[in-house]
């Protein structure tokens, strides 16, 4: 409960070296919390409590936990579980678009703390920390992503800070390599979406940290991409592109972009800023084959 009461207010510390310090007592913590709860785990089987509901490795869903172990607070396990549930919503709470930079980016790193302890047993083994790698084992699983993180998520991609864009970005990665093939589908429908609004948000202002939001949303879409060695179009939708037309497409823009820059250096600086595109294309890991076109 203390916990409970006070994170809140650790979090939004404005010493970088005292968040700094909570992230590592936090990684420290679910450490223990991942071997103590195996003990617990493995005693009550042993000892046949009625807690074994806890025990096997169909996904807990945050967002039912309070409801499913609200009448077991005298286990120590259960009361374990419910605070570790509490605690994934409270770092998404902590991800919304009002909240300070303090708590974006501590929530994130904490995030990321989570997901590397193996709690989500589809994040894949080498995302995982040297410690989760051991043979210690959550004795459940709890599925942490779902649609609300992964749209706060997005919108961190076009945060002002820097470090707030790459850290939402790796959570995304592991989040899109954890996922099955339908649930990728859904994610990659969004996408599209997503990179329209940010070109014409870039456009609109010019800024440089949504053009690099831009690129690392362009970098995410990429990696997930199909594999295509047929022509080169020049399609509008990023809808449906594989890798190979994905790229084409960066480069239709650059040239576009330069076009619109050799007529008319004014417009050009005004309205169609071109670092976006750069960025893109740095980010994006593009083969020698790829770039024959």
């Amino acid at each position: 409960m203390s916990l409970k009461r006070n994170l809140v207010h650790l979090h939004t510390d404005t010493d970088a070296y005292f968040r700094r310090e909570i992230l590592g007592h936090t990684q420290k913590l679910f450490d223990r919390l991942r071997g103590s709860m195996s003990t617990l785990a493995k005693s009550n089987i042993k000892n046949d409590l009625s807690t074994n509901s806890l025990l096997p490795v169909a996904f807990i869903r945050p967002k039912h936990g309070k409801h499913v172990h609200s009448k077991q607070t005298q286990d120590p396990l259960a009361i374990s579980l419910d605070f570790i549930v509490w605690y994934v919503h409270f770092l998404e709470w902590e991800l919304r678009s009002t909240s300070s930079y303090q708590r974006r980016i501590t929530a994130l790193r904490a995030l990321t703390i989570v997901l590397r302890s193996g709690l989500d047993p589809r994040i894949p083994q080498k995302h995982l920390s040297k410690t989760a790698q051991g043979q210690i084992r959550w004795p459940f699983g709890i599925q942490i992503y779902n649609s609300r993180l992964i749209k706060s998520l997005l919108d961190l991609m076009l945060d002002p800070f820097d470090d707030v864009r790459s850290s939402s970005a790796s959570i995304l990665e592991w989040c899109l390599d954890s996922f099955t093939i339908e649930e990728k589908k859904d994610i990659m429908s969004s996408l599209p979406k997503f990179i329209g609004r940010a070109e014409l948000t870039m456009l609109r202002t010019g800024r440089a940290d949504q053009a690099d939001g831009l690129a690392r949303a362009y970098s995410l879409f990429f990696s997930q991409c199909a594999e295509d060695s047929g022509d080169i179009q020049r399609p509008n939708d990023v809808g449906h592109l594989t890798k190979t037309r994905l790229v084409g497409r960066l480069v239709v823009q650059l040239e576009d972009t330069i076009q619109v820059a050799c007529e008319d250096m004014l417009v050009a600086v005004d309205g169609r800023p071109v670092h976006g595109v750069f960025a893109a294309l740095r980010l994006v890991k593009i083969s020698r084959d790829w770039l024959q076109f």
